[in-house]
């Protein structure tokens, strides 16, 4: 439990730090490449409206495209504002949504990831925490997913579950949703879970 919670923590600092810079290239204002929402307890997310985002690091620029995106380009760079993206979905729909989310994401950068099977697979603090590790163009990265937990999950033995596809997801909430972020220049290891054997 220890490790797992430094993990987390781990995370929550790498989303402290990744920044938003100054948007270059295109003619599209700000408000129209990405959105400011206040969830609850006061933490900041976006919306990305962006058709891509774009990450400078070892000297390159590295373009992922926006799951429902469209709107221009998005350079993360300086320290501007920080918190993590979200996908709203409607009530009854936030599984289906993570799935779409997930498929969208197999044809480009996950494309050589078995999307069922994520490197972490794990409840904590009533949240699925999901994640994919991939690179671009020889550069780690991760993949970040939280997304709150059903009471049937985080009240039974969540470990038993082999692969994405088994979670249940709270379907409930008024205004569901799901957080993602992506972290260059980082691979995170595998988080070791009592009883747990990710695989189909």
């Amino acid at each position: 439990m220890k490790q797992l919670r430094f993990s987390v923590l781990v995370l929550v600092v790498l989303t402290g730090v990744l920044l938003f810079s100054d948007i270059k290239g295109d003619t599209k204002t700000l408000k129209d490449r990405f959105k400011v929402v206040t969830l609850e307890g006061g933490y900041k997310a976006f919306i990305l409206k962006a058709r891509n985002i774009v990450f400078k690091t070892k000297n390159k620029k590295i373009s992922i495209p926006v799951f429902k995106g469209g709107m221009g380009t998005l350079e993360v760079d300086k320290l501007r504002e920080s918190g993590l993206f979200i996908i709203r979905s409607n009530r009854g729909y936030l599984k289906k949504s993570l799935m779409d989310f997930l498929k969208f994401y197999k044809k480009s950068i996950l494309k050589d990831i078995d999307i069922a099977v994520p490197v972490n697979m794990l409840i904590e603090s009533n949240d699925w925490y999901i994640g994919y590790n991939f690179e671009l163009e020889g550069v780690p990265f991760y993949l970040q997913i939280i997304v709150h937990a059903s009471k049937k999950d985080y009240d039974n033995d969540w470990g038993a579950y082999r692969n994405i596809y088994q979670i249940n997801l709270e379907e409930t909430m008024k205004r569901p949703y799901f957080k993602y972020d992506f972290f260059p220049n980082y691979h995170m290891h595998k988080v070791k879970v009592l009883g747990q054997k990710l695989g189909r």
